[in-house]
């Protein structure tokens, strides 16, 4: 009986670190489309204010100040958020990387400046459920930027 449960433990584990490996590369498509943010996956494990399907609908963050002062800010707080890589950023558009703490899987973030507003995007590499994790991130994140940490 202890060395079926060590063998699931050990597989378990396993399986984990071959997906945290996996996560490691970015996936293709990343980046603007035609001006607006790459569409999300069919599965259930990402978010973005530009999706019209309502299991991936999320607000963009809106800002009161000028856009290079709202950028500005948000890069900041992206700086300052546990397990965050900026990748890449312009006048426009920011990328970031999520690194979880337990299994080092990496998730993708990219903040489009449009308009009055800030469109954002996160999803998983791997996997096709994240329990919640990127829209919970995306609204962690909201307060934040907008001066209310939920």
């Amino acid at each position: 009986m202890i060395w079926t449960i060590l063998g699931l433990t050990a597989g378990a584990a396993l399986t984990m670190a071959m997906l945290a490996k996996l996560s490691r590369n970015a996936p293709d498509g990343m980046g603007l489309q035609e001006g607006m943010l790459a569409p999300l996956p069919a599965s259930p494990n990402g978010v973005s204010s530009q999706s019209s399907k309502p299991q991936h609908a999320v607000a963009p963050f809106s800002f009161k100040k000028n856009p290079d002062q709202a950028l500005l800010k948000l890069k900041a707080v992206l700086s300052e958020f546990p397990g965050t890589t900026l990748v890449t950023s312009d006048a426009r558009y920011v990328r970031a990387e999520f690194k979880s703490p337990l299994f080092g899987f990496v998730d993708d973030g990219e903040f489009l400046l449009d308009g009055s507003v800030i469109q954002v995007r996160s999803a998983s590499r791997v996997g096709k459920h994240d329990l919640g994790a990127n829209r919970k991130r995306i609204e962690h994140l909201r307060g934040l930027f907008e001066g209310t940490d939920p």
